[in-house]
């Protein structure tokens, strides 16, 4: 918080380095299974309660937008 407020003072300082080791994440990064009917929603056309796996959102969004 010192360096930081130094910073905003407009002193030169450097602020620490953060890791780019990935098990020092904490959180909800990576969540694990959800009960059904409390995901995420896309809605469009399709099946109604057709279940998609995250992969697949990306292509579905893009492919809307470029071919509807």
């Amino acid at each position: 918080a010192w360096r930081l407020f130094k910073r905003k003072l407009g002193f030169r300082t450097l602020l620490d380095v953060v890791p780019l080791d990935a098990g020092v994440v904490k959180g909800s990064h990576g969540r694990v299974e959800m009960p059904d009917g409390l995901g995420p929603v896309l809605m469009g056309a399709g099946e109604q309660g057709q279940t998609l796996p995250m992969e697949s959102v990306k292509s579905q969004i893009l492919g809307c937008i470029f071919h509807c």
